[in-house]
């Protein structure tokens, strides 16, 4: 702390140096613990300051240098991020483990589609795309082309029957998903198609392949109890 300077730019060192500390939020509020603690009231701001003694302003300088040199900035979402069982903003493949890059999907169709985004591959090319309201984030796991066509068939079964209903639609699409989550043996929030990986599909396919051609008494499967968000 340099007592050379005036008042007013001593208080401005100090809040230079609060900032960078855990005690900036509270300082926004013109409160802080700490000082209170030392019997200075920084809610009366400079004027205050100024009536300190320069041990007291010593003192509060030098708690702040502590609380600089043990803070660390919090960190922002990794992008390793996993949320159910699934990588949010993937580095590498889930397949071959080569290295992805975020890129506008006008490089996989031709046009830009969706959200505009997509994750993709550089080594298999195996990608996904990516949620329209949040576009840095994947809808599931980079799918290679025999996992593409896996959803296709599993959404062509799926799809169909809870379509087919008149009413409540929605409903039924839920008490779909959670019938399906209980024989898969898997949490409701993962019971996803762009969650499963290429052995799930294949499994899911064949669970699907049983009600294919039976009329689904959606009551059965409780849809009261679940709900999802997909």
């Amino acid at each position: 702390m340099d007592f050379s300077m005036k008042p007013k730019h001593q208080y401005r060192q100090l809040v230079e140096l609060c900032k960078k500390t855990t005690c900036y939020h509270c300082c926004e509020r013109k409160t802080c613990d700490a000082m209170k603690a030392m019997g200075i009231d920084i809610g009366l701001r400079q004027t205050r300051w100024r009536e300190l003694s320069d041990n007291e302003k010593l003192k509060v300088a030098d708690y702040f240098v502590k609380r600089r040199m043990s803070y660390t900035k919090p960190q922002k979402y990794h992008s390793q991020q996993k949320v159910n069982g699934v990588y949010l903003y993937p580095k590498y493949c889930n397949i071959c483990k080569g290295q992805v890059k975020y890129i506008t999907n006008d490089k996989i169709y031709g046009r830009k589609y969706g959200s505009g985004y997509a994750y993709r591959c550089t080594k298999c090319h195996a990608y996904v795309g990516t949620h329209a309201p949040r576009p840095k984030e994947a809808l599931g796991l980079l799918a290679c082309e025999r996992m593409r066509k896996g959803k296709m068939m599993c959404h062509a079964i799926f799809d169909a029957k809870w379509q087919s209903q008149t009413k409540n639609k929605q409903k039924k699409r839920t008490a779909m998903y959670c019938w399906l989550s209980k024989k898969l043996e898997i949490p409701m929030s993962e019971c996803h198609f762009g969650y499963f990986d290429l052995d799930r599909l294949r499994l899911a396919y064949k669970i699907l392949l049983e009600i294919e051609n039976v009329d689904v008494e959606f009551s059965t499967f409780n849809s009261e109890t679940y709900t999802t968000n997909i």
